[in-house]
Formats: C-alpha cells, structure tokens, sequence
C-alpha cells in the first residue's frame, strides 16, 4: 500500500508527502490566515493533529476566530482536543529561553501523543515575528535542523516569516532552510526554490541531457532523488514501464512505492549520503495478483543527491527458485547413497562377525576383527554424512569420538577405564575424499595403541588432537604413553601392515606427511593440506 498523500488546502501546492517543511513570507496580516487558515482546516478534516502557534501581528485568540469561521464544526474539533493554539511564549520561550533542543523534542513528544490517540499525523505552525538579533542564529540552526530530520515523521510543517523584518541575507538563509517557499505577488502566491535546490535540479537535467545515449542504453529504471526521496529526474525503460507509474518527477517515493519499500528506500537514501557508498535493496511489487522481484541500487550523485537505478530480477530469482530445487534434489539423492552405502557396509561387517565366530585360528579371528573395525569406520562416516544435514563435508571432531568409543568398547569391554583418552579436538571439517582415508589411518593408529601400547593390564592414556592451523593445514596427532615403539624403527622401512596401510593413506592418497616421535610413548603427528577451492 503506496503511502498516501496529504491535501495542504494551498491551491498551489496541492498534496504533498509527510516530511514536509515549508515557508510562508508575508508582508501583512491579512497574509497570514489567507495561507494558515485552509492549511489547517485539510488537516482538522483529514484526521491530523494541528498546533498553531502565534504571536504578533495575529493573536491566539484571532487565529481561532479566523479557523471558527472558515471550518465547519470547529468547536467539536477543539474540544476533542485536535487543534491547538498557543502563543510564541508557550511554545518556543518556555522559561523565557529559546531552546533548539527542547523545541525540537516537544515536536516529536507532541507527535508521539497524536500517533498514539489515532491521528494519522501532525501539522504544525510557527510564527517568527518574536525572534530578537540575539535569537535569530539559535532559530535559524533550529529551522536547519528542522529541515534535516522531518522526513523522517508524519509531520508538515509552515514556517511564518515577516518579509518587513527580514533582510535581503536573512531572505537567502531563511529559503535555504525549507524545501518551499511561498511569497505573495501581484495579488496571488507563488513558489521560490532553495538556490541549492534549483542548482540541483539543473545540475541532475543537464547530466541527464550530456548522457542521454548511456542512459537510454541502461535498461534499468534511472531515478535522481534527493534526501526526502523527492524525485528529480527520470528515465524509464519500457520493459519495466508496465509496472510503474511513468510520471515520476515531481513526486515523492512514497507517492510511488507501497509504505515499506518506499521507507527502505529512503532509510537508504540517507545512508547512501551519510556514508557516500553504493547501497543495495531487494523488494517486490504485485501487479495482476503476481508477485515481481527487484533491485535497487542507490548510487552517490552529490552531496544531496542519489541515483537509483531500479531492475526487474524477476527472472533471475526465478533461476535462482530453480537452482536450489535442483540442488535440493540433489542433496536427497546423495544423502540416499550415503545411506545405502552405509547399509551395504554394516552388512558387510556383520558378515565378518560371522565368519570370525566360526574361524578356529587366532590370528585369523584377529584379521577379521580388525577388517570388521576398518568396515566400521567407513560406516560411521557415511552416517556423519548423512545425519549432519550437510553431505559436502564432516565433522572430524564428532568422527573420532564415536570411533574411539567403539574401539575402545571392542578391545576393553570388561575393563573400559584401563585406558585413559584424552582429547583436544577443535571444530574441522573435511569433505568425505580426505575424511575416509583419514579416518581409516586415524582408526588404526589408536587400535595399534589399545592394543600394544599397555600389555599385561597395564594402565595408560591416549592423546588426540585435532587442529586447523594457517594456510588451510590439518593437524590430527595420535600419541599415548605406552611402552613405545623398538628405538631407530622406520614406519617407511618396516614389513607392518598396520603401518604400511597409514604411510600410503597418509602420504600416497592425503598427499600429506606423517612423523613418529616421542621417548616416553609414542606420538604420530598427521599433517595434510586443504584445498578449500
């Protein structure tokens, strides 16, 4: 829903959007109701809060004599307290001090109050005729911070200013504070522009012209707006034409977008200009009962100024719908064949068991037993895989300590605290390529330990640990504090299965380097390289 436009009651502004800060110069009394009167009656009828706030050369108790007479059922709107009318001293010299800050924070406490009994917002008046020398530099950093924060309320404002007590520099300064300005001529009102706003606009036509060929090039909707989200100037394509309203110049974004985009943008619109950076905004737009996707891109112009340009990413977010369902498809599939091989694994371990229950030899029964745990640590990748929810890669932290359990469970199962395991194991992840191998040399490093390490009941413990370390380097170290292996033995040179079966997973298939270390003990330091790419 676009936000809706406020009736002024001035016949030549017409409506206008909340944030809006204007001037009225006048030169008699009779100026001041002519503009103020019709001004507030729009919004007594439109459901807005309303301050007028007096001082010489028309008295509160005039200005409410004026509004009686010109607006139907007055006293029911002053009784229902929408309407009031203060005097200069009330208002703006509480304490006999004019205070910026205070004024300021009794606008948006005023505001706040109407918000929260209905209205839809809050028109205000103030009349400047009480303002000495002294004040007039304290009033007029007020009027400019007035002017900087509006757009961000339901408020609209009129400033009063008697042309007799202005000076020609005074003038200037006044227009530069407000976005318009009305003054009486020959009889009728009529609009002054900011010198900084009309150099705007001049400045944002003429780049329009000089590249008017880039431009037309660009298939996006081009917006030049200024801080309010007023637009200044526009182009617009005709594949996105069908969409939006071709007439944007003159109006304000809130004219144009539904109330929450036209909010973001102008939230955007402000960041843009404070941070001077390229800021970007997705929204979507209904038309026909289908939704459409697009993306804003808000471009630093000037200092007071953006560019926005505007594009129809319907079709790729359709793309995108499509890639991800396809990825999803993808995901259920493969997460099934992580299933099913890890199905067709434990088979094949349940097998082994058979067979080693009816084998007689010892050593043949040890075989299979140790097939049997190989097997299982396939298995409980596989299951990581697919009960993580994430099929590209495994947590090797979780990985060791389900094996280790079990391997321990296989090889003390009367006496489980014989040995002692202690971990240090940081958060890796491996994709299933590096996490078999290394798992599989990872499995038989602690079962040589469970198994030889601590011989006649005697008493020990294990080390692992597990780190990610600079350049994308994997470090897993297996050690424990057993008898150790026979001193000067080469794990390259020597005839063990166990350790021919590591150094080839390790160095042929990992690509990465094993060392045995450690007098009191035994240590294995794994290290392998990444390739995140």
């Amino acid at each position: 829903m676009k936000e809706k436009l406020r009736k002024s009651g001035i016949e030549i502004i017409g409506e206008i959007p909340w944030g809006t800060h204007l001037c009225q110069f006048y030169q008699t009394r009779k100026d001041l109701p002519d503009i103020l009167v019709p001004y507030f009656k729009a919004g007594l009828e439109n459901n807005e809060f309303c301050i007028w706030v007096t001082t010489e050369p028309l008295s509160d108790k005039e200005a409410e004599e004026a509004l009686r007479k010109a607006v139907p059922h007055f006293d029911r709107y002053k009784k229902r307290g929408q309407i009031e009318i203060l005097s200069y001293r009330e208002w703006y010299l509480k304490d006999g001090v004019f205070s910026l800050r205070r004024v300021l924070k009794d606008w948006i406490d005023k505001l706040d109050q109407a918000l929260s009994k209905g209205y839809d917002g809050m028109r205000v008046t103030g009349n400047t005729a009480w303002l000495e020398k002294k004040d007039w530099e304290n009033f007029t950093d007020y009027e400019e911070e007035l002017n900087r924060v509006i757009g961000n309320y339901r408020i609209i404002a009129i400033c009063s200013y008697s042309l007799e007590k202005c000076s020609a520099l005074d003038v200037i300064e006044v227009v530069s504070n407000h976005q318009f300005n009305l003054i009486r001529r020959s009889g009728g009102w009529e609009i002054i522009e900011s010198a900084e706003r009309k150099l705007l606009k001049d400045r944002i036509a003429k780049y329009f012209k000089e590249n008017r060929a880039l431009l037309k090039a660009i298939p996006d909707l081009i917006l030049t707006m200024d801080r309010d989200g007023n637009c200044l100037e526009s182009k617009i394509p005709n594949n996105i034409s069908y969409l939006l309203d071709n007439q944007f110049i003159g109006k304000n974004i809130k004219e144009v977008f539904p109330k929450e985009v036209a909010e973001s943008c102008l939230k955007l619109i402000k960041d843009t200009l404070q941070t001077m950076k390229i800021q970007t905004l997705e929204f979507q737009l209904k038309k026909d009962d289908k939704l459409r996707y697009f993306e804003a891109r808000f471009i630093p112009f000037t200092e007071e100024a953006v560019l926005s340009l505007i594009r129809d990413i319907s079709e790729r977010k359709e793309i995108e719908k499509q890639i991800q369902a396809s990825l999803k498809e993808k995901e259920v599939l493969l997460g099934e064949i992580h299933h099913r091989v890890k199905n067709n694994l434990q088979v094949i371990s349940s097998l082994l068991n058979l067979k080693s229950g009816k084998i007689k030899g010892r050593e043949s029964k040890l075989v299979l037993k140790e097939c049997g745990n190989f097997v299982n640590a396939m298995v409980e990748i596989h299951e990581n895989f697919y009960s993580s929810g994430n099929l590209a890669r495994i947590s090797l932290k979780e990985f060791i300590l389900a094996v280790t359990k079990d391997l321990v469970r296989i090889y003390h199962p009367k006496k489980p605290d014989k040995v002692a395991i202690k971990f240090d194991l940081k958060d890796v992840a491996l994709g299933i390529d590096l996490a078999i191998p290394l798992g599989l040399a990872f499995n038989e490093l602690v079962t040589n330990s469970l198994k030889h390490a601590f011989p006649r009941g005697k008493k020990g413990e294990i080390r692992v640990s597990l780190h990610a370390r600079e350049g994308n380097q994997i470090e897993l170290v297996v050690g424990d504090n057993g008898i150790g292996l026979p001193k000067g033995l080469d794990i390259h040179k020597t005839k063990s299965f166990g350790f021919n079966l590591v150094t080839g997973l390790v160095e042929k298939q990992l690509q990465g380097k094993i060392k045995l270390s450690g007098t009191a003990g035994t240590e294995f330091r794994i290290t392998l390289q990444e390739d995140k790419d």
